[in-house]
C-alpha cells in the first residue's frame, strides 16, 4: 500500500466501524421494550383535600373551542355561515352553547381587528345564544352552561387586555362586556334552583383531577359551629346518607368514616336540620298605627341562638306597595347595668331596635319571593323580642295574609377535610401493554390515580416517551409510547451507509482509474465551486426569465388589475382580504417589471396614498383611511426594493408621457386618441379667441380705449372706481351668501348628527305581542334602545298615569306581567326612559302601544277563540314566555 492510499484506507475503516456500531445499536433498539412496574408498588404519601362550600353551580373549565375560518363581518360568506347555524339550531344538530363557544372563538381570533360595532354584533349574538341555552337547560345542564360562561368571561377579558387597542377603547369594550355578562349572570341566578339552607354542597374537582377515588374519612370542622348540630348533621354522597361516627373533641372535628367516593360522585353535601325560629302558633297579627304606613302585619321570631349568617325567605301575594322589615329589640347597656330594684320602682328599662331586614316590595309582582342573607355578630346580651313586619298602605285581604310565609335558618359553611384510607373494593389498579406496528406500544391504565400513572411512566426506562394520551373515561386512559433512539439511530445508520457507499466507490475508482476521479479534487477549488453555484442557479434564472416575459407581454393587463384592484379595495370592498391584497400587490410588481418603472414612481404613489389616508381621516372614513395607509406602506416597500436593485444596475431609460401612452394603449386606440386631442386643442384655441374678443368688447363698452382729452381720462377713472365698487360689493355679498350657505350646511349636518344621536338613545317600540291577553300573562315589547341594564331605569306608563317596572329587559326586548288590578278592555301604554341630553336629565317617551285585556270566563267565548287564533302568528319568544311552546 502506497503512502497516498494509507489515509483513504483509514477513513474507509473508520466509516465501516461506525456503520457496524450504528447497525448493532439499531438492532438492539429493535429488541427494546418498555419496563413495566406494578402501580400498586407505588407508596403514596398521605392524601388529604380541604374543601370549601361552593356557592356556584359550576366552576371554570378548559374548553376546546370550535374552529372559526370566516371573519365576522357583513360579507355574504359570513351571512351564509349564520344561516347554516340557524338551521343547525332549528334542527338540533348543534346546541346553542356550541355556537356561543364559537362566538368567543371569533373574538379570540379576530377581536383585535374588530371595531366597536363588530364587537357589539358578535356580543349580541353571543348574548342571544346564551339566553337560549339558559332558558332550555335542565338543572344539570345549567351547571355546564355556567362553567362555560365563567370560562368565556375570563377568556374575553384576556382578549381585550392583549389587544392592541388604546386605553379608551379598552374601557368602552369592558363596559360593553360587563353589562352583557352581568345580564347573563342574573339570568342564570334566576333560572337556578333556589338554594337550600339545609344542604351545603362541596365540589370534588381536585379529587377528580387526581383520580384519587377510594374510601375516605370526611372530617367537618366544628370550631365555628355549636355542639347542638352534632346530632342533626349528616353527609349526603349521591343518593346515600351517612351519620357521623366520631367526634374529636381536642380538634373539634366531626368524623364520617369509610365513605366510598367513585368517579360518578361529583359533589358531597352536608345536611343540616334547621333550628326553628318562627312562631307558627301566633301567625300574622294585624296592627294599626298612627303613622304611615298605617297597616302592619307582625310575625313573632324567636331570639337568635348563635352569631353568624342567617338565611331568610319570604313569599306571598301582596298586590300593592309594601315594606318588609325584621326588627330585633333588646335592652341597652344602661338597662343591663341598672336592673330594676326596690329602690328604683319607677325605672323603665330603655330599649334599642335594629332593623336586620329592610326591603321594598313592588305592586306589579303577583307572587313575591325574596331570599337573602344577613350576618349577626355578636348576639345582644339581653334580647327581648324579634318580629317580622309587613307594612302596607291599604289593608290586605285574609286570603293574602294567609299566603304570607317567612322562614329563617342559620346558614352554615364549615370547612371539610377528606383523608384517603384505602382503595375501593374490586377496583385494583391495572396496566396493560400492547405492541403496535412500527415498534410502538400502547399502555392502558385502568383504575389508576394520576400519581400512579406518573410512577409507571417514569419507570419505563431510557428512551421511552409518551407520544399521545387519550382519556377514555374518568378511570381509563390510553398512552401511546415511542422509543425515540430508534428513529435517531435509523437516520444515523442511513447517513453512514450512504457515505460508506459513496466513499468506497470513490476509493475503488481512485485505485483503478485515477484519471476518472480528478474532477472530485477539482471541486474543492474556488472556480469549480463558482461553476456549481452557477449550475444550481439555472432554474432560478429560468423562473426570472419567465416572470419578465409574462410581465412584458401582459403588462397592460397587470396595470389594469393593479389600479382597479387598489381602487376596489380602498373604496368599495368593506372588509379585509389578505388574498386580494396579495394578488393586487403581485400585479403591481409585475407592472413595475414590465414597464421598467423607476423607484421614484413607487415613492410618488406611496406619497399619494398617504395623502389620501390623511384626507379620508378628515372625512371620518377611518376604515378607508386604514386601507390607504396599508397601500402606502406596500408602495414604500416596493420603492425601497427597487432602489436597492437600482444600486446594482444602470438606471432604465426615461419614458416620456407619449412613450408611456404608446406602450400601454393598444394600436387601434392610438389614432382615436390623437384625433381627440387635436379636436380638443383646436376647439380650445377657438374658444380662447372668442372669449378674448368678448372681453375686449365689454371693456370698450365701459371704458374709452383711446382717451384724448382730460374729460376722457376723468370719465375712465370714475367708471373704473364705480366698476371696482360694484365688484367689491358683489364679491362681499357673494361671500356673505356663501358663508351663510356653508353655515346652513353645517347646521344641517349637526342637526342630522343630533337626530341620529337622539334616535340611538330614545327607546322605540316596533311591535307589541300579544294583542289579546289575560291577566297575569306576559307582554313582550320588541324594539331597540331599551338598554342592557338588568334592573333598568325605564318604566311602563299606562294612560291613567299608573307606572310599573318591567320584569326583564334587553337591548331589543322588554317583558312585563299584566297586573291583576288592571281593568278589562283596551289599554294604552308607553315606555319612559330617563336619558341625559344637553347635560340635562330628561324623560324620553315611545309611541303608544295598545293591548286588550280579556276576562277569564267559565264558557269558551269569542274572545277566547280570538286569543287562540293569534297564537300561531306570535313570535316564538312570546309564546315561550307565556308557556305555549
Amino acid at each position: 500500500m502506497t503512502q497516498s492510499h494509507r489515509k483513504p484506507v483509514l477513513v474507509l475503516l473508520f466509516l465501516l466501524f461506525f456503520t457496524l456500531a450504528a447497525g448493532l445499536l439499531y438492532g438492539i433498539s429493535l429488541a427494546a421494550s418498555p419496563r413495566m412496574v406494578n402501580p400498586t408498588d407505588f407508596t403514596p404519601a398521605s392524601i388529604s383535600y380541604r374543601l370549601g362550600p361552593s356557592d356556584q353551580l359550576g366552576q371554570p373549565i378548559n374548553i376546546t373551542y370550535p374552529t372559526v375560518e370566516v371573519f365576522p363581518n357583513h360579507s355574504l360568506k359570513y351571512q351564509l355561515v349564520q344561516l347554516i347555524e340557524t338551521n343547525d339550531l332549528r334542527t338540533n344538530n348543534q346546541t346553542p352553547l356550541f355556537f356561543a363557544d364559537k362566538r368567543v372563538a371569533e373574538l379570540m381570533r379576530w377581536g383585535k381587528n374588530l371595531d366597536y360595532t363588530g364587537w357589539e354584533d358578535v356580543v349580541n349574538r353571543y348574548y342571544n345564544l346564551m339566553v337560549r341555552a339558559i332558558d332550555y337547560a335542565t338543572d344539570d345542564e345549567l351547571t355546564t352552561v355556567q362553567s362555560h360562561f365563567l370560562t368565556h368571561q375570563d377568556q374575553i377579558d384576556q382578549t381585550i387586555e392583549q389587544s392592541e387597542k388604546n386605553a379608551e377603547e379598552k374601557v368602552v369594550l369592558r363596559n360593553l362586556i360587563d353589562s352583557v355578562m352581568t345580564s347573563i349572570n342574573h339570568r342564570i341566578e334566576r333560572n337556578a334552583p333556589p338554594p337550600d339552607p339545609n344542604r351545603i354542597n362541596y365540589q370534588l374537582t381536585g379529587l377528580a383531577n387526581d383520580r384519587e377515588f377510594g374510601r375516605y374519612d370526611v372530617l367537618v370542622d366544628f370550631s365555628q359551629l355549636p355542639d347542638s348540630y352534632r346530632t342533626s348533621l349528616s353527609l349526603a354522597v349521591g343518593d346515600r346518607i351517612f351519620k357521623p361516627t366520631d367526634f374529636i373533641s381536642s380538634d373539634r372535628l366531626l368524623v364520617f368514616s369509610g365513605i366510598s367516593i367513585n368517579d360518578r360522585v361529583k359533589t358531597i353535601a352536608l345536611l343540616v336540620s334547621p333550628f326553628p325560629l318562627t312562631e307558627p302558633s301566633d301567625g300574622w297579627q294585624n296592627q294599626m298605627t298612627e303613622t304611615a304606613p298605617v297597616y302592619q302585619y307582625r310575625l313573632g321570631i324567636k331570639p337568635f341562638p348563635f352569631p353568624g349568617d342567617y338565611y331568610w325567605q319570604f313569599s306571598g301575594r301582596i298586590n300593592q306597595p309594601a315594606q318588609l322589615r325584621l326588627e330585633e329589640k333588646y335592652a341597652t347597656r344602661e338597662a343591663i347595668t341598672n336592673p330594676h330594684s326596690s329602690e328604683t320602682t319607677d325605672y323603665v328599662p330603655t330599649l334599642k331596635t335594629d332593623h336586620l331586614i329592610d326591603y321594598q316590595l313592588y305592586p306589579h309582582q303577583l307572587s313575591v319571593i325574596i331570599r337573602n342573607q344577613f350576618h349577626i355578630d355578636p348576639l345582644p346580651e339581653q334580647p327581648l323580642t324579634n318580629s317580622v313586619i309587613v307594612a302596607t298602605k291599604k289593608p290586605m285581604s285574609q286570603e293574602n295574609v294567609r299566603s304570607l310565609s317567612f322562614t329563617i335558618a342559620q346558614f352554615l359553611n364549615p370547612t371539610v377535610y377528606l383523608e384517603k384510607t384505602g382503595r375501593l373494593p374490586g377496583q385494583d389498579p391495572m396496566t396493560q401493554l400492547t405492541a403496535l406496528p412500527g415498534h410502538n406500544y400502547q399502555l392502558i391504565f385502568k383504575q389508576t390515580t394520576t400519581a400512579q400513572q406518573q410512577y409507571v411512566l417514569d419507570a419505563l426506562g431510557f428512551g421511552w416517551r409518551p407520544q399521545l394520551t387519550v382519556i377514555a373515561s374518568a378511570t381509563t386512559s390510553f398512552v401511546k409510547l415511542r422509543f425515540w433512539p430508534r428513529q435517531v439511530l435509523w437516520f444515523v445508520l442511513w447517513f453512514l451507509l450512504t457515505g460508506l457507499g459513496i466513499y468506497s466507490l470513490w476509493f475503488y475508482l481512485k485505485c483503478r482509474h485515477p484519471q476518472q476521479t480528478n474532477w472530485i479534487g477539482r471541486l474543492c477549488f474556488r472556480r469549480s465551486t463558482t461553476t456549481v453555484i452557477k449550475i444550481l442557479a439555472v432554474p432560478l434564472k429560468l423562473v426570472w426569465r419567465l416572470i419578465k416575459f409574462t410581465s412584458k407581454k401582459q403588462r397592460f393587463l397587470w396595470l389594469t388589475i393593479a389600479v382597479s384592484g387598489i381602487v376596489f379595495d380602498i373604496f368599495l370592498f368593506r372588509s379585509r382580504s389578505n388574498w386580494l391584497l396579495n394578488v393586487v400587490f403581485l400585479s403591481w410588481i409585475l407592472t413595475v417589471i414590465g414597464y421598467q418603472f423607476e423607484a421614484r414612481l413607487s415613492f410618488i404613489t406611496a406619497l399619494f396614498y398617504l395623502s389620501l389616508c390623511l384626507l379620508l381621516l378628515l372625512l371620518k372614513a377611518d376604515f378607508m383611511a386604514e386601507k390607504a395607509a396599508v397601500w402606502g406602506y406596500l408602495m414604500l416597500v416596493a420603492a425601497v426594493i427597487q432602489t436597492l436593485i437600482a444600486l446594482k444596475r444602470p438606471p432604465p431609460p426615461h419614458y416620456a408621457f407619449r412613450r408611456f401612452a404608446a406602450m400601454i394603449l393598444p394600436a387601434r386606440f392610438k389614432k382615436m386618441l390623437k384625433r381627440t386631442v387635436a379636436f380638443i386643442l383646436l376647439n380650445a384655441s377657438h374658444l380662447r379667441q372668442t372669449l378674448q374678443r368678448c372681453f375686449r368688447k365689454m371693456i370698450r363698452l365701459v371704458f374709452n380705449p383711446y382717451p384724448k382729452t382730460v374729460e376722457d381720462y376723468s370719465a375712465n377713472v370714475i367708471k373704473g372706481l364705480l366698476l371696482g365698487a360694484i365688484i367689491i360689493t358683489a364679491g362681499y355679498y357673494g361671500h356673505q351668501q356663501l358663508r351663510l350657505f356653508y353655515q346652513r350646511y353645517q347646521q344641517q349636518i349637526a342637526a342630522e348628527n343630533r337626530r341620529k344621536l337622539w334616535n340611538s338613545l330614545v327607546p322605540i317600540i316596533d311591535k307589541t305581542e300579544p294583542y289579546l291577553i289575560y291577566r297575569g300573562m306576559k307582554v313582550v315589547i320588541y324594539g331597540h334602545n331599551f338598554g342592557w341594564q338588568e334592573k333598568p331605569l325605564i318604566t311602563i306608563v299606562k294612560e291613567d298615569g299608573e307606572t310599573i317596572l318591567p320584569d326583564e329587559i334587553t337591548e331589543s326586548m322588554v317583558v312585563f306581567t299584566i297586573p291583576l288590578t288592571w281593568d278589562y278592555g283596551e289599554m294604552n301604554f308607553w315606555i319612559e326612559k330617563p336619558i341625559s341630553w344637553d347635560n340635562q336629565n330628561i324623560t324620553a317617551k315611545t309611541k303608544t302601544a295598545r293591548i286588550r285585556i280579556i276576562p277569564v270566563t267559565p264558557d269558551f267565548n269569542k274572545d277566547d277563540e280570538a286569543f287562540f287564533q293569534q297564537l300561531p302568528h306570535l313570535k316564538p319568544e312570546t309564546r315561550q314566555r307565556n308557556g305555549y311552546e
